[in-house]
């Protein structure tokens, strides 16, 4: 999210305010660390006041993002940062770090409202914020966890330990944000969208008479290649792209003991809920039957209406379940009249439109643009 002139200037002022109360902490207080804490003044002010999901009034609401610290010896810019958003009593800094304040050198977080953890030993604020961000995941909540971590604090083992831990546990909802003395230029190539790439499998199977999609990113798709594998679809990997052949007929999966296959959405590495959709347009032409479960949004699958108006077979059990028998290419879908609801949907209608007998007429088409530019 790109920030305007205004806004940026603003961060500046915030930030520039900052740096003078945090000097006017130092002073009353006859000591304080003062290099890291000015260099962390614009990350805090752009987290806090831009980026992070919080809100002073609600410090403890239970779905706010999460903040740690690990060098807590900044607190000394932390006090009043928390000042500002009127967590601390202004009066409160001219007491810091002295004898009886509940402002110490690292703040505890059972004194300070809006802290979430006490910081200090340098090196343990990785495994808390991997605690925190992996307790999200366990409660079905979407904030994220940022951590600050010092550049001298990354020798210390506990850090590398909880990296690795973070990667064996895929938890991207944890941003880790680490101090440098200077930035400095670079290259980066941005990955396909995998969002695209599923949709262009899933048009492929629909109306293609073999389709290569190329440069796909293959390492970094996930299990959706296998998703659609599971519909039967041949998808073959042909280096870094993938290609899609025409098939006359294909056979969806079903389980050991005869019941039905099911499709369900999960958190990364699962299969992402954005691709529910198209899957289940695919299945309407597959032979057998699947259960698409949409577990986290409800009302994505509020769109079969409109499939079962072109002759599919779907079952919708409720906001989150569908069942689809397949006509296995024995009955097309007809044209119909339909507007796009969402981008996932939208996109799901003018496949199906695209396989289907006559001339379909899609409105709201803005939907399907925003995430398929030039899709004509």
């Amino acid at each position: 999210m790109a920030l305007t002139k205004q806004e940026w200037v603003a961060l500046e002022n915030k930030a520039a305010d900052l740096r003078s109360l945090c000097a006017d902490t130092i002073f009353w207080a006859g000591s304080g660390h003062l290099g890291g804490s000015f260099s962390s003044a614009d990350l805090l002010t752009i987290l806090y006041y831009k980026y992070m999901n919080f809100d002073p009034k609600h410090y403890d609401d239970p779905d706010r993002d999460r903040m740690v610290v690990s060098k807590g010896h900044i607190g000394v810019i932390l006090a009043p940062l928390f000042a500002q958003m009127g967590l601390i009593d202004p009066e409160d800094l001219k007491t810091f770090n002295l004898t009886g304040s509940k402002l110490g050198i690292h703040l505890d977080s059972n004194k300070v409202k809006g802290l979430d953890t006490s910081t200090g030993s340098l090196g343990h604020g990785s495994a808390l914020a991997l605690g925190l961000a992996l307790a999200a995941r366990v409660k079905g909540k979407d904030y994220k966890t940022f951590l600050i971590l010092g550049d001298g604090e990354c020798d210390e083992g506990s850090v590398w330990e909880a990296a690795m831990a973070t990667a064996s546990y895929n938890a991207t909802n944890l941003i880790t944000i680490v101090g440098v003395e200077k930035l400095h230029g670079t290259q980066h190539r941005l990955l396909p969208d995998m969002i695209e790439v599923g949709s262009f499998i899933d048009m492929a199977a629909m109306v293609g008479d073999g389709i290569l999609i190329k440069d796909v990113s293959i390492r970094n798709l996930g299990i959706i290649p296998e998703a659609f594998r599971r519909l039967g679809v041949q998808v073959e990997e042909r280096g870094d792209s993938l290609f899609v052949p025409r098939q006359d007929h294909y056979q969806i999966d079903s389980f050991i003991d005869g019941t039905i296959m099911t499709l369900s959405d999960a958190p990364w590495p699962g299969l992402t809920p954005d691709l529910l959709s198209v899957l289940l347009v695919v299945a309407t032409q597959a032979q057998g039957s699947v259960l698409i479960h949409q577990k986290m949004f409800e009302s994505r699958l509020f769109f079969v209406d409109k499939l079962i108006d072109m002759g599919a077979q779907i079952i919708l059990c409720d906001p989150h379940r569908a069942v689809v028998v397949g006509h296995d290419r024995k009955m097309r879908l007809r044209a119909a009249r339909m507007s796009s609801p969402d981008i996932r949907a939208g996109i799901a209608l003018l496949i199906a439109a695209l396989s289907a007998d006559g001339t379909s007429s899609i409105s709201n088409i803005a939907q399907i643009d925003r995430g398929y530019e030039n899709i004509e």
